[in-house]
C-alpha cells in the first residue's frame, strides 16, 4: 500500500501571499517586531519552529508561540470575514481529492500550518479533508517530525504496520529537500514549479486541473485507481 501525503500552503489552497501578510502582522502583534517571512532564512519552515526561532533570537519568552498561534487563527478569521475572495484552492484541488478518496488511495496531510489555521484555510478554500489522518506544526517543530507523524497516523488509520512508498506532493524547496531525507518520492505543484526542477524535481505540476495528469504521475510511483481493492 501506497500513502499519498499533502502539503496544504501553496499545494491544497492559494494561501501562501495571504499567510505572509498574517503571520507578520500577528508577530508585530504579539512582539512589536517586524519579522522577516522570507521562509528559507529559518531553520525548520514551520509556524512553530519559525516562532520560536524569533522568539529565541530576540531573547523573548517562548510562551508567547501559544498566544501567537491563538491569534494567528483569529486574524485569519477575520480576514476572511473580511474577504473571503482570498480563501481559494489551487484550481481542481477540491475534485481530485475527492477522486483519491473514492479511489480508495491512502491519503495524509503534512503542513507546516498550526492546525487551527490549517483548517480554517481548508474549510474556507472548500477542500474538504474530513476523515484524513493529518499532522501539523501544533503537534511537532520540524517539517521531517510533521510528515513522519502524519505517515505513522495514516498507518494506524488504515490498519497496517508501514507502507510501501510515500508520495509527497508539496510546493516548496523545504518540501524537497524534507521528502529526500525521508526516502519518499516527491511531486512538485503550484506557482514555484520551475524553482523545483530547477532542484532536480522530475514531477511537477501548475495545478490539479485536469486531474489525469496527477494520476499519471502517482502511476510511475505505483499509485493506480482502486489500488487499495484490487
Amino acid at each position: 500500500m501506497h500513502l499519498v501525503m499533502f502539503d496544504v500552503d501553496g499545494t491544497l489552497t492559494r494561501s501562501c501571499q495571504y499567510d505572509q501578510a498574517c503571520y507578520a502582522a500577528t508577530m508585530k502583534h504579539i512582539t512589536g517586531l517586524d519579522v522577516d517571512t522570507d521562509w528559507q532564512n529559518y531553520t525548520h519552515v514551520t509556524d512553530s519552529a519559525v516562532t520560536e526561532e524569533i522568539l529565541s533570537n530576540n531573547q523573548l519568552p517562548l510562551t508567547l508561540a501559544t498566544e501567537a498561534e491563538c491569534h494567528f487563527a483569529i486574524r485569519l478569521r477575520t480576514m476572511q470575514a473580511n474577504d473571503p475572495s482570498l480563501f481559494a484552492p489551487l484550481t481542481g484541488a477540491p475534485v481530485m481529492l475527492q477522486q483519491l478518496k473514492q479511489a480508495g488511495i491512502a491519503l495524509a496531510i503534512a503542513t507546516g500550518c498550526w492546525r487551527d489555521s490549517a483548517l480554517i484555510k481548508l474549510e474556507h478554500s472548500g477542500v474538504v479533508v474530513d476523515g484524513i489522518p493529518m499532522a501539523t506544526a501544533s503537534d511537532a517543530h520540524s517539517r521531517q517530525q510533521i510528515m513522519q507523524l502524519a505517515e505513522k497516523r495514516a498507518a494506524q488509520c488504515y490498519g497496517i504496520n508501514r507502507f510501501d512508498s510515500v508520495i509527497y506532493i508539496g510546493d516548496g524547496s523545504w518540501d524537497v529537500r524534507c521528502s529526500r531525507e525521508l526516502g519518499y518520492h516527491f511531486i512538485g505543484v503550484g506557482a514555484e514549479t520551475e524553482n523545483l526542477r530547477s532542484l532536480g524535481v522530475c514531477h511537477t505540476l501548475e495545478d490539479y486541473a485536469d486531474p489525469e495528469s496527477l494520476w499519471s504521475l502517482l502511476a510511475e510511483f505505483g499509485v493506480h485507481r482502486h489500488s487499495l481493492l484490487a
